[in-house]
């Protein structure tokens, strides 16, 4: 179990958390029509959650998909299916709980430093030299470059600038329409690094020890004071973009 798989397994353990916290509930009665129908708390959720090492592609992506089943022990003791609507509303919130642990874990643990993405949509770790990073992400250079394809189409078609919510249906597009089948064929772990290490080799003559290295004895980033009105300003600027 490396340091990786440690921080990975702490912020979905608090994604979890937070998920049955905010989004545990469950319905009682008839709703709609003005049935007395009631919400009872359900925070109790059972999930299944499958450790994943690569992408579809095979490149290096530690995550995880938990399956969460959709029935729940209310307070009274039976068991009812869980308010659907209620879960949902919780992803987006999960998602940031589970990358702000995975940030906390890894800098405390190993000293790195994060920089905001170039999309705008989360952190990278800033001490990886951004080559190494484009050649593990060739799922994110094919679909970049179909969204970017499927953009500029609409955009001739219609005669103007698409809106962020048209170019976001877009990339969701893209993502479906680019998303290679599952594959079953199965790798060690040190087969998996082998090939990593190779091809790291033969493309930019680097290696995954020299990485490594990049992050050995490294000082954990001093606390900083939290600031909610720096975490606002700040959110709005990347809401903006470079172009304000």
């Amino acid at each position: 179990v490396t340091v990786g798989d440690e921080a990975i397994a702490a912020a979905n353990d608090e994604a979890i958390a937070y998920g049955a916290e905010h989004g545990g509930y469950s319905r009682t009665g008839r709703h709609g029509g003005g049935a007395p129908g009631t919400w009872v708390d359900a925070h109790d959720l059972v999930v299944a959650s499958f450790y994943q090492h690569t992408s579809r592609d095979h490149d290096p992506q530690l995550h995880v998909h938990n399956a969460i089943l959709n029935r729940v022990q209310c307070p009274d003791g039976r068991w009812r299916a869980l308010d659907g609507n209620a879960v949902y509303a919780t992803i987006q919130g999960a998602g940031a709980v589970a990358s702000s642990r995975l940030m906390a874990e890894l800098s405390g643990r190993l000293g790195v430093d994060w920089r905001l993405r170039e999309d705008g949509n989360d952190f990278e770790i800033a001490s990886i030299d951004q080559p190494v990073m484009d050649l593990f992400s060739t799922r994110r250079a094919t679909l970049t470059e179909r969204a970017e394809e499927l953009i500029e189409a609409a955009e001739a078609r219609y005669g103007r600038t698409l809106t962020s919510l048209e170019r976001s249906q877009l990339h969701l597009q893209a993502t479906l329409g680019t998303r290679a089948a599952k594959s079953h064929e199965s790798w060690t772990r040190e087969e998996q690094l082998d090939v990593w290490n190779a091809r790291l080799q033969r493309v930019l003559a680097g290696s995954l020890t020299r990485v490594a290295e990049q992050h050995t004895d490294m000082d954990a980033p001093a606390a900083q004071e939290f600031s909610p009105e720096a975490v606002i300003a700040e959110a709005v600027a990347a809401a903006h973009g470079p172009e304000g």
